[in-house]
C-alpha cells in the first residue's frame, strides 16, 4: 500500500494513506398583518439561504433513550464582548420534531448577529415521554446555556426561549412555571425574554393537548400559571388557528398585562397554525410570514434590551436579501461525518485552518455507527441527509468508534444484514461511500481511521468497555476501513496512529479534549490541502 508523508508545521508522523392577530379587551392594539399581492414582499419568495448549523453538543443524557443535543449557530465576531442567545424548541404536539424547524430562524439571528440554537428535547416519539418530561428538557437547556455562557461567550442575563406550538409549550414553560427541574437550581433555567409562535398556552379542554397532559391539565398550563416576574414576550398567532384557538393567546397576553408583566401579541389575519415556518421548512407558506415574524421579534427583543444596535429592516428578513451577503461560490465546503468525536466540534477548527476560502458542515451525532440495530445507524440519522445536501465538495468519514463497541459484537441486534457484524460494516462502509459519491457536486472522499481510545483514561464503570472497544477496533474496524480504502482507492488518514501517543490529551478514554481536537485538525487540514492539490482522489 502506498503511503505518502505529509508534514504538518513540523510534524511528520501524520500518514495519508491511499489505495486505497385582532385587539380584545385591554390588549395592546395592532394591526393584523395582511397578505400581500405584490410589489418585493410577495416577489421575494426565493428558497431560504439556509445552511446546517456550526456544531452541535450534548447538552442532556436521559435515563433511557439517545442524548439530547443543541444545534448551535455561531455569529461572526468583531470583539469577544459575550453576545446575546436565543434558543428555539419545535413544534410537533409533544409527539415528534426535529430542531430543523428553526434552522431558517436560527439562521436570520445569526445574521443578526447573535448566537442561535435550535434544541432537541424528548418526544412521545423518541423517548416515549409525556410533555412534563419536554418542559423538563426545555429548562435543563436554558439552565446548559447559561451555566456554560462563559464557553459559548453569550451573555448570561440575555438568554432568549423561542419556540413554535408545543415547542412554544415548552418555550414558554421556561419562563412562566415553577418547577420541572431536573437539574440543581443554582443556575437558573428561566430565560430573560421568549419569543413564542403560536404556541400551546392552554392545556385544558379549552386549548389544546389536554388528554396528552392528563392529570397535569392545570399544572402544565401557561394561562393558569399567570404571575408577576414573567420575561418579557411578544406571541405569533393566527387568527384562523383550529389547533391551537387564538383566544388561548389573547387571554394569554390579557394575564400577562394584568399581572404587570410585558406582553405583545402580533395577529396574523385568517393564517393557521404553522403559519411562521419558512420556506425552508415549508415551502408552500412562502417567506412572507416568516419575514414579518423574525423581524417582527427583532425589533421586540431590541426595544427589550435584548438585543444590540438597531432592528434589521423586513427586507433583511427575505431569503434574496440573504443570498447577498453569502460568500462567492467557489467558496469549497467540507463536510464532516462521523460521531461525537464530530458533533462536539472539530469542524469549526478545521475550517479555521483551511482558512476563508473554505466551509465546514459538521454533520456528526453522538453514537452514530456504520452497523444498524445500535442506538444511532447513521443511515438513518438527520446527519446523513444533511451530508448528502451539503453540496460539499469534500467530505471526511470518520465512523467506527462506536461499531467497535463490544455490544454490537456480542448482542444481538435488530438488523436486517445477514452476517456478522464485520461483513455488516465493510458493507454498511461501502454502501456510505457509494451514497455520497452519487451527489451532484461529486466530492472527493477522505477516509480517516477514527481516534484511539484509551481504557487507563476512562471511569472505572467504563474501563471494561472500553478495553473491548478498543480490541475490536484495533483488529476488526480499522482493519475493515483500510480494506474498503484499498477496494475503493480512496485515501486513508491514520488519525489513530496520528494521535496514539496523546494519551494525556484524552478526556474519557473515548473523547479528547480541545488541544487533541486541534491536534487532529492539522493532519486533516494537511490531507485535504494534499488532496484538492491533486484536484482528484489519489490513485
Amino acid at each position: 500500500m502506498k503511503r505518502i508523508i505529509l508534514s504538518v508545521i513540523a510534524l511528520t508522523a501524520m500518514l495519508l494513506q491511499s489505495g486505497g392577530a385582532t385587539p380584545i379587551n385591554s390588549i395592546e392594539k395592532r394591526e393584523a398583518f395582511e397578505s400581500t399581492d405584490g410589489g418585493h414582499i410577495a416577489a421575494a419568495t426565493v428558497h431560504a439561504a439556509t445552511t446546517p448549523p456550526d456544531r452541535q453538543v450534548t447538552f442532556k443524557t436521559p435515563d433511557i433513550g439517545a442524548e439530547l443535543s443543541l444545534h448551535i449557530y455561531d455569529p461572526q465576531r468583531d470583539s469577544n464582548k459575550p453576545l446575546p442567545c436565543i434558543v428555539f424548541f419545535f413544534g410537533g404536539g409533544w409527539m415528534g420534531g426535529s430542531p430543523r424547524q428553526f434552522y431558517q430562524q436560527a439562521e436570520y439571528f445569526r445574521r443578526r448577529g447573535i448566537v442561535a440554537i435550535s434544541a432537541d428535547y424528548r418526544t412521545k416519539k423518541s423517548h416515549q415521554v409525556m410533555p412534563e418530561a419536554c418542559v423538563r428538557d426545555g429548562k435543563s437547556a436554558i439552565r446548559w446555556v447559561r451555566a456554560n455562557a462563559k464557553a459559548l461567550n453569550i451573555d448570561p442575563n440575555r438568554i432568549i426561549a423561542a419556540g413554535g406550538s408545543a415547542g412554544g409549550h415548552v418555550a414558554g414553560c421556561t419562563g412562566v412555571l415553577a418547577g420541572f427541574e431536573d437539574e440543581p437550581t443554582a443556575v437558573s433555567s428561566k430565560p430573560n425574554a421568549m419569543v413564542l409562535f403560536n404556541p400551546v398556552l392552554d392545556t385544558t379542554d379549552k386549548g389544546y393537548g389536554a388528554k396528552a397532559v392528563g392529570p397535569n391539565k392545570t399544572v402544565l398550563s401557561p394561562c393558569h400559571q399567570v404571575k408577576k416576574g414573567i420575561p418579557p414576550t411578544i406571541v405569533f398567532h393566527g387568527t384562523k388557528d383550529t389547533t391551537v384557538p387564538f383566544e388561548n393567546a389573547a387571554r394569554f397576553t390579557k394575564l400577562m398585562k394584568d399581572n404587570g408583566n410585558t406582553c405583545e401579541l402580533v395577529p396574523f389575519k385568517d393564517r393557521g397554525h404553522g403559519f411562521f415556518n419558512g420556506l425552508w421548512f415549508r415551502k408552500r407558506n412562502g417567506d412572507d410570514d416568516f419575514a414579518k415574524c423574525v423581524h417582527e421579534a427583532d425589533r421586540f427583543l431590541t426595544k427589550q434590551g435584548m438585543l444590540d444596535g438597531d432592528a434589521l429592516p423586513l427586507e433583511a428578513a427575505y431569503s434574496a436579501s440573504w443570498q447577498a451577503t453569502l460568500p462567492a461560490q467557489t467558496q469549497q465546503i467540507i463536510a464532516c461525518v462521523g460521531d461525537s468525536n464530530t458533533q462536539r466540534g472539530y469542524p469549526k477548527i478545521l475550517q479555521q485552518k483551511l482558512g476563508a476560502e473554505w466551509k465546514a458542515i459538521n454533520c456528526g451525532i453522538s453514537a452514530a455507527t456504520i452497523l444498524d440495530g445500535t442506538l444511532r445507524p447513521f443511515h438513518k440519522m438527520e446527519q446523513y441527509n444533511t451530508a448528502l445536501g451539503s453540496k460539499a465538495n469534500v467530505i471526511i468519514i470518520m465512523l467506527g468508534t462506536n461499531d467497535a463497541n463490544p455490544r454490537w459484537w456480542d448482542a444481538e441486534r435488530k438488523t436486517a444484514f445477514d452476517g456478522p457484524p464485520a461483513a455488516e460494516f465493510k458493507a454498511g462502509y461501502l454502501k456510505l461511500i457509494k451514497d455520497l459519491q452519487v451527489m451532484d457536486s461529486k466530492p472527493q472522499l477522505l477516509l480517516a481511521i477514527p481516534l484511539p481510545v484509551f481504557p487507563t483514561r476512562a471511569k472505572p464503570a467504563n474501563q471494561e468497555n472500553t478495553e473491548g472497544r478498543r480490541a475490536n477496533l484495533v483488529n476488526k474496524v480499522i482493519p475493515l476501513i483500510r480494506e474498503v480504502a484499498a477496494e475503493t482507492k480512496l485515501p486513508l488518514v491514520d488519525i489513530h496512529g496520528y494521535l496514539s501517543d496523546s494519551v494525556s490529551l484524552s478526556t474519557d478514554g473515548v473523547h479528547f479534549n480541545n488541544a487533541g481536537d486541534v491536534k487532529m485538525c492539522e493532519a486533516l487540514a494537511a490531507a485535504v490541502k494534499k488532496l484538492k492539490q491533486q484536484e482528484a482522489p489519489l490513485p
